[in-house]
């Protein structure tokens, strides 16, 4: 009897975790919470970036929309500052204008710069054909890293690419 008893007080004693064991599960979890955190972080990145995207592409298609639809008899264009747009009404933007429409960014993306034939900050569409003189490019970036960017061009048609 004696023998036996001090085998399952052996296999008792040894049921336990030693501090080797605990440290390499340990690491290996912190391993695998930092490579999730890493891949969340770069989708939600891209993520916003691609929401911003969609964004200024629904403030051109707006403008040039309600121009060809005639609306009110009038022209409309947008007005591009680095946190977002302005969908205005007439043949000039007016920063103060009560039928403004702005389209704001989420905040981790910017409009860093606009390129547009004639220069400005606007894009103006033609009645009936929804074309614009102000044809060019709109570069969006996340402003916690310049160098990934998105850019969308509009072509003397008044249509938009990406």
């Amino acid at each position: 009897n004696d023998g036996s008893h001090s085998l399952i007080n052996t296999k008792m004693k040894n049921k336990g975790f030693s501090l080797v064991e605990l440290l390499i599960t340990g690491a290996i979890v912190s391993l695998v919470v930092a490579a999730i955190t890493v891949s969340f972080s770069s989708f939600s990145k891209n993520q916003g970036l691609s929401n911003a995207t969609d964004i200024v592409l629904a403030a051109i298609n707006d403008a040039r929309s309600k121009t060809l639809s005639s609306e009110n008899s009038n022209q409309c264009g947008v007005h591009f500052e680095s946190a977002g747009m302005i969908v205005f009404v007439g043949p000039t933007y007016s920063a103060g204008a009560a039928t403004n429409i702005p389209f704001n960014l989420p905040g981790a993306v910017e409009i860093s710069a606009n390129s547009f034939n004639g220069g400005g900050s606007d894009i103006l569409f033609q009645k009936i054909t929804g074309k614009t003189d102000q044809y060019g490019s709109v570069t969006i970036r996340l402003i916690s890293n310049t160098g990934i960017t998105r850019v969308v061009s509009i072509n003397g048609n008044g249509l938009v690419t990406f």
